[in-house]
C-alpha cells in the first residue's frame, strides 16, 4: 500500500489519439490502487479556455460570485489516496495550466480562501491530444493503424506537445507517455470482454442474449 507523504506520488501527462484508454488507465489506475474507481477525481479541462476560469479551480475572491460555492477538490480533503485526472490538459487556457504548476512542484494548492489542499498520497495525470492531426492526415484512418505508422507517431507528437506546453509545466511531470492507438486486434479483445460483462449483467435480471460473430465483427 501507499505510505502517506507530503507530496503527491507522481504525475504523469498521458499522450494519443482518443479513443485508446487514456481515461480507462485512469478509472483502472483508482481501483487497483485504491480499491475503488470512485478513487478517481476527473476535471473536464475543455471547461476552463477562458483565462477566468482560474476561479473553477482554487475559488473565486471574496465579494465575487461563487466564492462560497464549495471547492471543487472538496473530495480530496476526505479522502485517503487518490487519482486526479486533469483530462484534455491541452484544452485548458495557459493560465489554467500555469495554476497547476504548485501541484505539480509542491503537491498542494492555495484556493482564493487561504486554504491549502495538499495532494498527499495522490497521483496527478493529465491527458492530451496533440499532434495527431499530422499524423492521421498521412494515411491513418479511425482507431487503428498500421505497425510503421504508429512508429511515426512518437516524434509527431513529441513535437506538438513542446509547441504547445511550457517548458515550466512539462518539467514538473515525473514522465510523458504516449498510448498507442488500438489495432484491430486490441479493438476485437475489446468488444467480446464488453459483451460478456454486458450479458453478465443482464444474467442477474434473468436475461439472457447472444451476440453472433458478425455482429460482434460489425462492432
Amino acid at each position: 500500500g501507499f505510505v502517506p507523504q507530503a507530496k503527491h506520488r507522481g504525475a504523469f501527462l498521458l499522450l494519443g489519439p482518443s479513443g485508446v484508454g487514456k481515461t480507462t488507465l485512469a478509472r483502472r489506475l483508482a481501483y487497483h490502487l485504491f480499491g475503488n474507481e470512485r478513487a478517481l477525481i476527473r476535471f473536464d479541462m475543455s471547461e476552463f479556455k477562458e483565462p477566468h476560469s482560474v476561479s473553477k479551480l482554487i475559488g473565486a475572491p471574496a465579494g465575487y460570485v461563487g466564492f462560497k460555492e464549495p471547492s471543487p477538490f472538496e473530495r480530496l480533503k476526505h479522502t485517503s489516496g487518490a487519482v486526479v485526472l486533469f483530462d484534455d490538459l491541452d484544452q485548458a487556457h495557459p493560465n489554467v495550466q500555469a495554476a497547476l504548476l504548485p501541484i505539480l512542484e509542491e503537491g498542494q494548492l492555495e484556493e482564493s480562501s487561504g486554504e491549502i489542499i495538499h495532494f498527499r498520497n495522490t497521483i496527478i495525470l493529465a491527458t492530451a491530444n496533440l499532434g495527431l492531426n499530422d499524423w492521421t492526415s498521412s494515411g491513418t484512418i479511425g482507431f487503428t493503424a498500421t505497425e510503421n505508422k504508429i512508429g511515426g507517431l512518437l516524434p509527431v507528437v513529441d513535437r506538438a506537445v513542446k509547441e504547445h506546453f511550457k517548458e515550466e509545466l512539462l518539467g514538473r511531470f515525473n514522465q510523458l507517455l504516449t498510448l498507442n492507438p488500438l489495432e484491430q486486434g486490441h479493438i476485437s479483445e475489446i468488444v467480446k470482454k464488453e459483451t460478456l460483462k454486458l450479458q453478465r449483467t443482464l444474467a442477474n435480471q434473468a436475461v439472457t442474449i447472444e451476440i453472433p460473430p458478425a455482429a460482434l465483427e460489425w462492432l
